[in-house]
């Protein structure tokens, strides 16, 4: 995952030095526009456009992760969004916006998965930062998407 965002970040700089070369090569008659001032904004452009291209990759790959770890750990209480412990304690995103302290939002799920609460235990001692991070991103994705 992260090794191919390296790659097309590189592939993008070195595509945006060679279209910047070959515009420099042109007669200044050919060209519309001053390459001087602009060189710059259109090496940012290339990279901006291939972080945005690589995101939703890097997106889908950090929701399977969170699934994952959901599935290894939360599960036995929360399968398919629900709660087997207190039932209107669900993972659906009105129970969530009705009784997480902080309302539906991914800061307050990672608090709520780290220090837990009332019958939920805490994970801090269980998962890293990142499992939190991923399971509080996965839990909000598909609370809104709806469990199935």
């Amino acid at each position: 995952m992260f090794p191919y965002f390296i790659f097309c970040l590189i592939l993008s700089v070195s595509t945006c030095n060679a279209f910047v070369n070959s515009y420099k090569s042109q007669p200044y008659e050919r060209r519309m526009i001053p390459l001087s001032c602009h060189t710059k904004n259109v090496k940012l452009a290339f990279v901006g456009g291939s972080l945005l291209l690589t995101t939703p990759s890097f997106a889908q790959d950090t929701n399977a992760e969170g699934e994952q770890v959901f599935y290894a750990n939360c599960a036995g209480c929360h399968a398919g969004g629900k709660n087997v412990v207190v039932a209107d304690h669900t993972l659906e995103k009105a129970a969530i916006e009705k009784y997480l302290q902080g309302g539906f939002n991914e800061k307050s799920i990672v608090h709520q998965i780290t220090n837990g609460k009332n019958a939920m235990p805490a994970f801090k001692e269980r998962l890293s930062d990142i499992d939190i991070s991923n399971v509080a991103s996965y839990v909000l994705r598909t609370a809104e998407d709806g469990w199935e």
